[in-house]
């Protein structure tokens, strides 16, 4: 029985994804087991690449939502179809970078960050691929329990005068005051 081009009823009446028999894959791996086809992936990314080109001159960059499903193997497919990456945490973001994934097609946005967050996402565009250390990292720690500690329904004017003196110091901007 035919499904889709990736999804079929073997003969023995069982699915198979690629042709390949994912009860002979529950057998051999158990359950439960998350089994994609690695084709229909691609074939996706090609076409949302070919819609980029085709509708906007290829002016943009296709993201794959990592929060879809976030790995190493699915981060290193979509970087060889070409896409960019779009996370959403720290956790998203550090498997990109175990992935070996450009830092230049990874966009990292969404609200509810912790500053912590925000300066891993700041720090993901330095070439030479260091975090913070030392007196840095100390002062960034610092920086993020003082705004953890602000209610910013209280004080949002003090909370936001603080976000951009944090955002000034990571940027190596120094206070015109």
């Amino acid at each position: 029985m035919f499904l889709s081009e990736h999804l079929d009823v073997n003969p023995l009446g069982h699915l198979a994804v690629d042709g390949v028999d994912t009860l002979a894959l529950a057998e051999e791996y158990g359950t439960p087991l998350y089994v994609m086809s690695e084709a229909a992936i691609r074939e996706n990314c090609r076409l949302y690449q070919r819609s980029m080109e085709r509708f906007y001159g290829g002016q943009g960059m296709v993201a794959y939502a990592s929060k879809a499903f976030c790995c190493k193997a699915i981060c290193r497919l979509v970087m060889e179809e070409g896409l960019g990456l779009d996370v959403v945490s720290a956790g998203e973001l550090y498997t990109a970078r175990a992935a070996d994934f450009p830092m230049e097609k990874v966009v990292f946005h969404g609200n509810n960050k912790t500053v912590e967050e925000l300066f891993l996402g700041f720090y993901r565009e330095r070439r030479d691929g260091m975090e913070p250390d030392g007196p840095e990292r100390a002062l960034l720690r610092f920086a993020a329990d003082q705004v953890r500690r602000m209610n910013r329904d209280e004080d949002k004017l003090e909370w936001e005068r603080q976000s951009a003196a944090l955002l000034k110091f990571a940027l190596g901007q120094e206070d015109e005051e």
